[in-house]
């Protein structure tokens, strides 16, 4: 009951579920002192559980905030220092309120790029294949539209990109809320 029949509505108000994808990404780390250019930094990583519901997050988003939290601790960043956030954005009516509501009362600067509009949900690569995207926005300096979104949901309170949209990006996060609770959260910089 989690999958919808049509294409993925990320903080939609008539979003009904996630969209399966397929695909793949990967990173390889090296040390700054490679030779070759840099695409991005890795400054943090955080990692966090609620273990609410085997798939809807906790209410409060505890096991998100956790994540945020590590991560940024890792980083020596703020909230206030994160300049967009690759969100989960899965359209299923829990997640995207929960994430959403999260986000505008903990980082409600930073702009908002839902992705699997793109992409669906490729499940095990989801985290990767977002956290490509997220590094190749701050190369370009450009947040994509993000697919999907059409109608504002005045319960999440929160609007994604909705069109190409050009800035200083410095810092990102990239969000991976799993099943189960378990929170994954990259803070990545631009290189």
């Amino acid at each position: 009951m989690l999958c919808s029949p049509q294409a993925c509505k990320p903080f939609d108000q008539r979003r009904n579920g996630l969209t399966l994808g397929e695909g793949a990404g990967i990173f390889i780390l090296e040390k700054s002192s490679s030779p070759r250019p840099a695409l991005a930094h890795y400054l943090g990583y955080g990692c966090g559980s609620d273990a609410f519901h085997p798939t809807s997050p906790h209410p409060e988003a505890r096991g998100l905030a956790l994540a945020v939290k590590v991560a940024l601790n890792q980083a020596s960043l703020t909230n206030s220092e994160i300049d967009f956030i690759n969100v989960h954005g899965t359209g299923t009516p829990h997640n995207d309120l929960t994430e959403g509501r999260w986000i505008q009362q903990s980082v409600p600067r930073a702009r908002v790029l839902a992705t699997k509009g793109y992409t669906g949900h490729t499940l095990g690569a989801a985290g990767a294949i977002e956290a490509v995207l997220t590094v190749m926005a701050l190369q370009d300096q450009m947040l994509p539209k993000s697919r999907g979104f059409e109608q504002y949901d005045p319960e999440i309170g929160l609007t994604p990109t909705l069109d190409r949209e050009p800035g200083d990006f410095s810092t990102a996060l990239s969000f991976s809320l799993g099943f189960g609770g378990t929170n994954a959260v990259l803070c990545l910089g631009r290189a």
